[in-house]
């Protein structure tokens, strides 16, 4: 083999260059992977810019869809808060009627004070210890406490509203909840009749609770009335401008006639 065959020069400009090295450099299948890799990296970047934007909109259809969603069920979420504070008030009377029996045992006697001191006096002579807790229980869990007088008016801490020493002050203002008027409900006997209310949601300007009005009877059992089996019966205007059952000496319904929150 002659040197020419074995070295294949190619001339150039600057003189002869080993053909092998000339194909390295100009490799075909170099300038493929090169272009290759650049066509890949423009489509990433198109396809990130695309992945973003398609992101971006998913979100504000998911927080559209969120707000249609919100809407329909907010009927439905305020429906169960209060169904949640209907009940939660039904177990405040139940307490309050054990509270009462309590009552009963240390002074051999109802409460002889009407409206809301009647219910008051189980902190007040001491039946309760007067703390945060027991002081909840004596008004109703639909109406925030911290919107009452005791607390927004005079900056009365909780615990302090039936105290012994406070009870002579003790008033409506106090609880969201009715007691007897003693001079119109007549308590001789212990427990009274199932018949006769010594308690109830006071619904004072406005229900309470949406429909439903709770009242702690004599023998402690609690009864919820609805505001539409009055209004089906008659004794309450069908017109949808009543929205509550009132409450005390002017109500038409005679059960709560003999309850008051004076006192």
């Amino acid at each position: 083999m002659t040197a020419r065959a074995a070295v294949r020069r190619v001339e150039g400009d600057g003189g002869a260059v080993p053909l092998a090295a000339f194909q390295m450099k100009t490799s075909p299948t170099k300038f493929s992977l090169g272009a290759a890799r650049f066509v890949r990296g423009r489509r990433s970047a198109l396809v990130r810019g695309a992945a973003a934007g398609f992101t971006l909109l998913e979100l504000l259809a998911v927080l559209v869809i969120i707000g249609v969603l919100a809407g329909a069920l907010y009927p439905t979420i305020k429906s169960s808060i209060s169904t949640g504070t209907t009940a939660a008030c039904e177990q405040n009377l139940k307490r309050i009627g054990e509270g009462l029996a309590q009552y009963n045992t240390k002074y051999e006697s109802w409460p002889n004070k009407s409206g809301v001191p009647f219910f008051g006096a189980l902190i007040g002579r001491g039946v309760w210890e007067s703390t945060p807790a027991n002081a909840k229980r004596l008004t109703c869990p639909s109406i925030r406490w911290k919107n009452m007088a005791p607390s927004q008016e005079f900056g009365m801490a909780l615990e302090d509203w039936f105290r012994p020493d406070n009870f002579d002050q003790v008033g409506p203002d106090h609880s969201t909840y009715a007691g007897p008027d003693l001079s119109r409900t007549k308590l001789r006997k212990f427990p009274a009749s199932g018949k006769v209310a010594l308690m109830a949601d006071d619904n004072d300007g406005e229900g309470n609770h949406d429909t439903a009005t709770n009242v702690l009877m004599g023998d402690f059992s609690v009864q919820r009335l609805e505001l539409f089996d009055f209004k089906d019966s008659g004794d309450l205007a069908a017109d949808e401008s009543v929205t509550y059952v009132p409450v005390g000496p002017d109500s038409p319904i005679e059960l709560l006639q003999g309850l008051t929150i004076d006192e």
